[in-house]
């Protein structure tokens, strides 16, 4: 969370997959882990009380009617839930882009491999000339 954060605010230009603040959070973790494992449906208080130790400042409740209300009532994307949703939808579309592309590419690459193009078949020539008008665009 804390790196995905650091990416939403722009604090990195990426974003990777299975990537981790660890060196951020080492001297949290335990506070952290209290927090996570505890069995509770609702973890605002917890992550609030964290928040303004870290702090030092006092920070308002969560109230989720009133975040809900103020998405309904205006213009959505400057709410923070709209800006939420926003970062969320972004970063799955990104995600679901560049896994289309890897897979594409890896489709092409077995195609590639498995139909040489000395292959005197008109499909393994077909499959060639695509490749290789693939390759100059």
């Amino acid at each position: 969370m804390v790196y995905a954060l650091g990416y939403l605010n722009g604090g990195r230009d990426e974003f990777e997959k299975e990537t981790y603040a660890t060196d951020k959070i080492a001297l949290h973790i335990e506070r952290i882990r209290e927090i996570i494992t505890k069995r509770q449906v609702d973890a605002s208080k917890d992550w609030k009380a964290f928040g303004e130790s870290l702090s030092g400042e006092t920070i308002p409740d969560f109230d989720k009617d009133e975040h809900i209300a103020e998405y309904k009532a205006g213009n959505r994307e400057d709410t923070y839930l709209g800006r939420f949703f926003q970062a969320s939808y972004e970063t799955a579309v990104i995600n679901q882009i560049r896994e289309r592309i890897a897979n594409e590419k890896q489709r092409m690459e077995r195609i590639q491999k498995n139909y040489s193009c000395d292959s005197y078949s008109y499909f393994g020539a077909h499959i060639c000339g695509l490749w290789k008008r693939r390759e100059r665009d």
